[in-house]
């Protein structure tokens, strides 16, 4: 993401914009060919390389073509196709996948990529001139290599059932080792992928810092929630992730608004509101217990997407504000990066809090009188719920251990919107010293063009 945001500024969008889309369609085709999981993998990379210009040259591409004052708009309808997507992209691939081949999730992506290309190409037209600046692949690699070491320490840390190991550590200090060599590096770098500079700059790493803290918290709720009401009220992986497709239309909803009102509210008056809305639906969810209605639930994470999709489009101006038109595509992608990884770290954390916290209720009670005595197989899962609560390991227990594992996962997701929560009031404090940019404060090129 951000190696094509940075060259997104350098070579103009549309070029980005249709090579981003290319590489995706081509790693698409690829992943439907595959005939072995190595391929799969391999081809989900190739995938992955367009995937990262996708997810920020779009905003950048519409925040250029727009004046400051009506970024806002342009950028809250963009983030409710963002909102809808992420909730309806899976529900649409578990349809594909339960009645059609597997690989038709890969190749439906061609038509809708090729019509994208045609649509860029014949009505946007850059204005940037082709710079003859170095790229900055060492900064790019560096940067992509500390990001995975932080990823994979999320995992470990989640598999670990939120207990600290020695492998964990150890890709932890590789994180570490990463990101010291990629400061020092970009510190000296001609031309360097991400200016360290900018993070003195209040607006752009604190608006950084809300977006990651915000994806945090927010994809728990998606992980679990459909989770907890497939394996609490009975139905299908689909019928599950319908409990959450309310949520989407909150945050669309809640983005197109936020989006038109921004320039007369100001983008910090949303973001608190939106955060004070996600506070309000983990707060209701730390109330759900194993016989809550599915409206109740409904209800909950409508409330946390009507609070994110408040604050996403805001959050986004303020970190583009701060470093102004020429680095657009510099802040559009390090807010997306910061969204990402959020969401990564989040669902590994959480998650490790929830497995943690299963095995401490399941420890407890067996040192007590009336323990039930589960097989070896459930006891190698005790700390992963998603495995524990899937189809086959329930038909393997008896009715009174599902009951208690049933119980046991209820219990254990209070401490996940307990914490979530805890997230969530410190982003608002957060809040207090986060100051606003205008478009006006920080250096600007000349106008951009309108569509041709």
């Amino acid at each position: 993401m951000p190696l094509r945001g940075k060259m997104s500024d350098m070579f103009g969008r549309r070029n980005l914009f249709v090579a981003s889309v290319t590489m995706f369609l081509a790693g698409s085709f690829l992943c439907g060919l595959s005939q072995t999981i190595l391929h799969l993998i391999v081809f989900r990379g190739v995938q992955g390389v367009g995937a990262g210009g996708l997810a920020a040259i779009p905003f950048a591409l519409v925040s250029s073509v727009f004046a400051p004052n009506e970024r806002g708009k342009a950028i809250g309808f963009i983030s409710s196709t963002w909102g809808i997507s992420s909730v309806l992209g899976p529900l649409l691939g578990t349809f594909i996948a339960m009645n059609m081949s597997w690989r038709w999730v890969f190749y439906i992506n061609i038509p809708l990529g090729v019509i994208a290309i045609l649509i860029v190409a014949r009505y946007y037209k850059d204005f940037f001139p082709l710079h003859k600046e170095k790229i900055d692949y060492l900064g790019g690699a560096l940067l992509a290599l500390s990001i995975v070491s932080l990823l994979i320490t999320s995992m470990r840390f989640s598999k670990s059932g939120a207990h600290a190991s020695i492998e964990s550590f150890a890709y932890l200090m590789v994180f570490v080792l990463f990101t010291v060599l990629f400061v020092i590096h970009e510190r000296k770098a001609e031309n360097p992928v991400l200016h360290i500079e900018f993070f003195g700059r209040r607006p752009f790493w604190l608006g950084n810092l809300l977006g990651f803290l915000s994806s945090f918290t927010m994809y728990g709720v998606i992980v679990f929630m459909p989770l907890f009401s497939q394996s609490m009220q009975g139905g299908t992986a689909l019928q599950a992730g319908l409990v959450i497709t309310p949520m989407s239309l909150g945050w669309s909803l809640a983005s197109l608004v936020a989006g038109r009102v921004a320039h007369k509210v100001g983008e910090k008056s949303l973001i608190r509101f939106g955060l004070f809305v996600m506070s309000v639906g983990f707060l209701f969810a730390t109330f759900i217990h194993a016989n809550s209605s599915v409206w109740y639930v409904i209800a909950c994470v409508t409330i946390c997407g009507i609070g994110m999709g408040s604050q996403t489009p805001a959050l986004l101006l303020i970190v583009q504000n701060s470093l102004g038109v020429k680095n657009l595509g510099v802040a559009t992608s390090s807010q997306m990066l910061a969204r990402t990884i959020g969401g990564a770290v989040g669902v590994s954390v959480l998650g490790a809090v929830l497995g943690g916290s299963m095995v401490k209720h399941f420890a407890d009670i067996s040192t007590s009188n009336g323990v039930v005595h589960f097989s070896e197989s459930v006891r190698r899962h005790l700390a992963e719920p998603q495995e524990l609560l899937s189809q086959q390991m329930r038909s393997t227990m008896s009715s009174d251990e599902l009951v208690f594992v049933l119980k046991t996962f209820t219990d254990s997701l209070h401490n996940v919107f307990v914490i979530g929560l805890g997230v969530i009031v410190c982003s608002l404090m957060l809040t207090l010293v986060l100051s606003t940019p205008t478009p006006h404060s920080v250096p600007t090129t000349p106008a951009e063009p309108d569509l041709v």
